[in-house]
């Protein structure tokens, strides 16, 4: 093996060692083929040989030995695969293999399995080509989408499992189709960090379109995206309470409390109490009294008369409060005499149903009613509403009488709609209220003679 000897003292060899002089050029000891004799290598301090082995101040010459054809070792591959790369795997367009990973419904679904599966196979990634993809846009004048949404939720998200049904349906939609996304609380929520400004990230034009979960009143929110100049018409997807100038999806509320009180009244019940809270002042609480009225009415009776209704100003939302704020068995007694809802039963008695706001509310009422000695269902007939939350039995069945809302359904409704006014540039229209269940379990029976 021929030896490449470097001329001048302290040079730096091509091992990447470096050394405090500069290479005149380099000598040769044998035939090296493509290197000749005296080839110049790098004339400033601190350069490379071409060699291999430390040069020093006392090492005239470096005897490392290297390939005739090895003057430099091969670079590594770091090119990351793009979309014209599936393109020509595929044998299509690169327009078809965009819209087919974007989850296009023009695609025809076999198409756009087998680019998907070729993307994979390559390892395609497109987030690694998102800021070549949002630079060639700019420079046409047009925005470049970010695949990212922002969602808006209450204070109360944590501790509901109402709200993360929601959330599971519109990942359900989201995430396979590569889109991100970004949460926080709503503008006007006093826990949010930004106070009553919108987040960074859709202050900055980072995202594509906000979903809001539902509050009683979500206009401050929608005013502030709408305000903002980063967002501005961008779509925004309001869910179970419906918002001007958005699109709404909503669930049949009122065919719902109709269902509940319907099967009380066939029992034999006859004054209905509907517990809510002072801030139900959406539709969906007024659609469910009217649902409600619609029963009475149907089974001949007075809404006025047999129809009671009852704000709760405690937060009864929080299932595991309910828990805890009942486990103490020496104070739970006084405090369930002293709560509003208690105190209205033991002064009406000719009320023998309760219809509750939601799960929550109707956990809250079981375990009060169980301390003054009012029995469920044997007294008292009690139906919740949104059937995320049991109330076990001595066997761990669930209880409860309730009615079961599409949550995760609504989440991907919202989901696909929010992504079809993002593509089109134009809002869809509102979609049918989606339909909910009455589910009949022990919490309710026939009213006692």
């Amino acid at each position: 093996m021929p030896v490449l000897r470097c001329g001048p003292a302290r040079p730096v060899c091509p091992r990447l060692h470096r050394c405090n002089s500069g290479i005149d050029r380099c000598t040769k000891a044998g035939i090296l083929g493509p290197v000749a004799c005296g080839w110049p290598w790098v004339k400033r301090a601190r350069g490379l040989c071409p060699v291999g082995g430390a040069m020093g101040r006392n090492v005239p010459r470096c005897g490392a030995e290297m390939k005739p054809d090895a003057r430099r070792r091969p670079r590594r591959e770091t090119r990351s695969i793009t979309l014209q790369d599936v393109a020509e795997r595929c044998g299509l367009a690169k327009a078809t293999v965009g819209f087919a990973l974007r989850g296009d419904p023009r695609i025809k679904p076999e198409t756009a399995e087998r680019i998907r599966a070729a993307a994979a196979e390559l390892g395609y990634d497109p987030s690694r080509q998102d800021w070549a993809r949002r630079l060639s846009l700019r420079k046409s004048g047009r925005e470049a989408p970010t695949q990212t949404v922002y969602l808006f939720f209450p204070h109360a998200f944590y501790r509901m499992a109402f709200y993360t049904r929601m959330l599971n349906g519109l990942l359900d939609v989201l995430m396979p189709i590569g889109y991100s996304l970004t949460t926080g609380y709503r503008v006007d929520d006093a826990q949010a960090p930004f106070g009553r400004r919108l987040p960074p990230v859709v202050r900055s034009g980072g995202v594509d379109g906000a979903v809001l979960f539902p509050q009683w009143d979500d206009r401050p929110t929608v005013q502030a995206l709408r305000a903002d100049p980063a967002f501005g018409e961008k779509p925004i997807v309001c869910l179970v309470v419906p918002v001007p100038g958005c699109v709404n999806v909503r669930m049949d509320e009122e065919r719902a409390a109709y269902d509940s009180a319907s099967h009380l009244l066939d029992r034999g019940h006859r004054h209905l109490l509907h517990l809510y809270h002072p801030f139900s002042n959406g539709t969906a609480p007024k659609e469910r009294i009217e649902g409600v009225r619609r029963a009475l009415r149907d089974c001949g009776l007075d809404p006025a008369k047999h129809l009671h209704l009852l704000e709760n100003d405690t937060d009864w939302h929080d299932a595991l409060q309910a828990t805890s704020e009942y486990a103490d068995g020496l104070h739970a007694p006084a405090k369930a005499r002293a709560h509003p809802l208690i105190r209205y039963l033991l002064s009406h008695r000719e009320v023998t149903g309760v219809l509750a706001m939601n799960d929550a509310y109707a956990l809250h009422a079981y375990y009060a009613l169980r301390h003054v000695g009012l029995k469920v269902p044997d007294d008292i007939g009690l139906i919740g509403f949104d059937d995320v939350i049991p109330i076990p039995d001595a066997r761990g069945r669930n209880l409860l009488t309730s009615v079961r809302l599409p949550l995760e359904e609504l989440g991907r409704t919202g989901a696909r709609l929010l992504l079809e006014a993002i593509r089109s540039g134009r809002a869809p229209r509102d979609p049918a209220p989606l339909p909910a269940q009455l589910m009949v379990r022990a919490s309710t029976g026939p009213r006692r003679a």
